[in-house]
């Protein structure tokens, strides 16, 4: 099975200072990544990890949502392999989601055992872990290709699972793929079906058909149907960053404004007391004095016809502040 795919150049890019153009981040979509590589793998060849993991961020965040009371974990494809290569899982139950009371996991199963091997493998498969009925499902479009690995995985998730044995099941009507590059693809596919289709729908007291039976599979139109996600999902996100560096922009040109407005009327008042020094100085005496004025004005009794307004300028007028002279009030 070796050789299925190209992966010439992308352990070499593991090595040297520059980044590769094809570790360029393209899109970052809750917790992944998606590098112009991944792109490139999706259009026409071999899908990377990064690749089925975004699919699995969007089943997840924006198919699942939609049913709250799912109990269903989609486990990454590092998750996956790194359970494989664990001799003993319960060094990982802290690194893992917690399935006290998950119903069905999603494992992608890439044949790659070398661990020093970045996107090594050759084959991708899909096990489906059903924790009600205590079954594993195997997925494989080149069957029989991945059956070794899924084995080794199901006897894990039996351990993390309380210990009771898990009986797997190699689905044989698993639709077959017809070249050495969709394996990835059929993957997601397969995963979308029984996710949104089987599962999500299913009578909750019924029991729920897994089989692939008659079910034709178009992988060209699934590259289109990620890539057209990956696109929308980015140009979503540059209208959010452009109207935040928008607002941000805004926010900046008013500060800039209030600043310069204050500088301006400090230069003012430097040179009003430069030049009317005493004088601002007597203003400000003057208008602290007609504060204490006011203030001792609200204290005194009220007349009992009138009201806050009119006796405030009645004092005012007696003050001498209303109209520039000291005369005697007016009546109400």
């Amino acid at each position: 099975m070796s050789g299925f795919h190209n992966i010439k150049g992308r352990i070499s890019r593991q090595f040297g200072g520059k980044l590769h153009p094809d570790d360029e981040a393209y899109l970052s979509y809750h917790d992944v990544r998606v590098t112009r590589g991944d792109l490139e793998s999706i259009k026409n060849d071999w899908l990377t990890d990064n690749a089925i993991a975004f699919w699995e961020e969007y089943l997840e965040h924006e198919k699942l949502t939609a049913y709250p009371k799912a109990q269903i974990t989609l486990l990454r494809p590092s998750m996956a392999f790194m359970l494989m290569q664990t001799p003993n899982p319960l060094t990982l139950k802290d690194a893992l989601p917690d399935f006290t009371l998950t119903t069905h996991i999603f494992l992608p199963i890439n044949d790659n055992r070398n661990v020093e091997v970045a996107e090594g493998g050759s084959h991708w498969t899909l096990l489906v872990v059903s924790v009600l009925d205590g079954v594993a499902f195997h997925y494989d479009s080149l069957c029989p290709s991945n059956d070794a690995e899924a084995r080794t995985v199901t006897q894990k998730m039996a351990t993390l699972l309380g210990g009771k044995p898990l009986r797997f099941v190699n689905m044989g009507d698993t639709p077959q793929q017809d070249n050495s590059s969709d394996c990835g693809v059929y993957v997601c596919l397969i995963m979308k079906h029984l996710l949104l289709h089987r599962l999500l729908t299913a009578d909750a007291n019924g029991k729920v058909n897994m089989s692939m039976a008659n079910r034709e599979l178009d992988p060209a139109a699934g590259r289109k149907t990620m890539l057209r996600i990956i696109e929308e999902r980015r140009k979503e996100g540059e209208r959010r960053r452009s109207w935040v560096d928008s607002f941000f922009y805004y926010l900046l040109g008013l500060l800039s404004a209030a600043l310069l407005a204050v500088m301006g009327a400090n230069d003012l008042i430097g040179e009003a007391r430069a030049r009317f020094g005493g004088k601002v100085r007597v203003r400000v005496r003057v208008r602290r004095g007609l504060g204490r004025r006011m203030r001792s004005c609200s204290r005194l009794s009220r007349p009992p016809s009138c009201g806050g307004w009119w006796r405030q300028r009645f004092w005012m007028r007696a003050y001498g502040v209303w109209g520039g002279s000291r005369r005697a009030g007016v009546g109400c």
